[in-house]
């Protein structure tokens, strides 16, 4: 019998004081409990990712999805979770209309929106650019691209999740309510989706993004075989 054990990677730091020392470990790169990684190119459709669920509304959570494109002027679908009826709540990480990253969420049977937004950074250059959502519990929420922190705010409410499909998908959900658009699936390339079940902090983030500066694939700790479907 083998057994295989995946242990994240770490790294040590130690403090000496006159009288003590002290050792602390730190976890660089939690492993992703949902991965898609490859390179496919877009032109209209849905985008759907089977088996991408949120974890229950009491966890800590984050998002990591790459992707490029340069269609601007119209709400583009990330990633959403969400029903046409709203029932049981959505949540969306989209494009806006001008170009820059949101993220939102609708509470189950709520009426408005609540999101947190990129300020002026706009994504619709055509370059590659990994967008993060790191979501607490509590309902701190960062976003971050390539690395950078570019938006924060606070829900007051719990994440949506019990009732939410387990796949998530671009385009026909009720995303479609947050700029009062229909949304498109987003036009362009996608590179992957990772998602944990933990609030990467900032200093994880710059890890993940040395990574791929060093050429690992996306972000990179991913199972393998699970991929996203194109729908006509």
């Amino acid at each position: 019998t083998t057994r295989t054990t995946t242990v994240p990677e770490t790294a040590t730091t130690t403090t000496r004081t006159a009288t003590s020392t002290h050792t602390i470990t730190l976890t660089l790169a939690p492993v992703p409990y949902f991965s898609s990684l490859g390179q496919r190119d877009l032109d209209g459709g849905e985008l759907e990712y089977p088996g991408a669920y949120l974890p229950e509304s009491g966890k800590d959570w984050t998002m990591v999805f790459s992707f490029g494109t340069k269609k601007s002027g119209a709400q583009q679908e990330l990633v959403s979770w969400g029903t046409e009826d709203e029932s049981h709540g959505c949540v969306s990480l989209h494009l806006a209309p001008d170009g820059t990253l949101a993220y939102s969420e609708l509470t189950p049977s709520g009426s408005e929106w609540t999101t947190v937004t990129a300020g002026d950074v706009k994504l619709t250059d055509g370059v590659h650019h990994a967008a993060v959502v790191s979501r607490s519990a509590s309902g701190i929420t960062y976003l971050y691209v390539d690395g950078k922190l570019v938006g924060e705010g606070d829900f007051e409410a719990e994440r949506p999740s019990s009732g939410l499909p387990t796949t998530a998908r671009a385009a026909k959900t009720c995303g479609a309510h947050v700029h009062n658009q229909s949304p498109f699936a987003i036009e362009g390339s996608v590179l992957g989706l990772l998602l944990y079940d933990s609030s990467l902090t900032e200093w994880q983030l710059e890890h993940l993004m040395d990574q791929q500066a060093r050429g690992d694939r996306l972000l990179l700790r991913g199972s393998a075989g699970k991929t996203f479907k194109i729908l006509p």
